[in-house]
């Protein structure tokens, strides 16, 4: 099966002087397989990009987009997001 992506979610962060700079996070499912997903968290900034992957199964697709919901609605960012999501997953 060919990868399909599922949904994006994106967030986007004002300057803020010394305490944040500008920056968009995009969260995204992708599908892999019946019961497989990626979840992927890229980083943009104006002085790069930074990205991660994982893939979680078998979950069925709402759990999946219910944890990449999760991830976004709370804007984790990418330095412990795979940390939280290990989290979520013990309530599933």
């Amino acid at each position: 099966m060919k990868e399909k992506e599922i949904c994006r979610f994106v967030r986007s962060f004002s300057s803020l002087g010394h305490l944040q700079a500008e920056g968009k996070m995009l969260y995204a499912l992708w599908q892999e397989g019946p019961q497989n997903w990626r979840i992927c968290l890229e980083y943009r900034q104006k002085t790069g990009v930074r990205t991660d992957s994982c893939v979680l199964g078998p979950l069925n697709r709402l759990a999946a987009v219910q944890l990449l919901q999760c991830l976004y609605e709370n804007a984790v960012p990418l330095e412990n997001w795979q940390d939280v999501l290990h989290e979520l997953m013990q309530k599933f």
